[in-house]
């Protein structure tokens, strides 16, 4: 199923919503429209990737929690992605102009120490169930 810019927009919209919403508590979103566009989005990346797209279970079948951290090492983490983002979609000229599929490629090799200095997709590849 492919998502519309609108439509991926207005998810992460409401996705950053929910996540930065202090008065909220952590909300299922296994019957919303955010979570099917999430989860939806999920395994075609993993599958660019080489990975199976059950690398994190049956996505349609798991619940989907979005929360508020308090980790302040994440929030380090996110806030410096963030920025990246930034960064690259302004020399680009703006969104319209971004290679946001390099991007998200660059994101997924971008090493940090909440995870140990390891790469997010090496991380996921670790996760591959062995009857995948």
């Amino acid at each position: 199923m492919r998502h519309t810019d609108a439509e991926i927009e207005d998810a992460a919209r409401r996705f950053e919503q929910l996540a930065t919403s202090s008065t909220r508590p952590p909300r299922q979103l296994m019957t919303c429209p955010t979570c099917v566009v999430v989860t939806g989005l999920i395994g075609p990346e993993l599958s660019r990737e080489g990975l199976p797209t059950v690398t994190f279970g049956r996505l349609g079948e798991q619940e989907l929690l979005v929360a508020r951290t308090a980790d302040r090492s994440v929030l380090g983490c996110m806030t410096d992605m963030a920025i990246l983002c930034e960064h690259a979609i302004g020399e680009s000229g703006g969104q319209r102009h971004a290679d946001l599929a390099g991007l998200k490629r660059a994101l997924q090799r971008n090493i940090n120490s909440t995870r140990a200095y390891q790469r997010p997709i090496d991380t996921a590849a670790q996760r591959v169930p062995t009857q995948a």
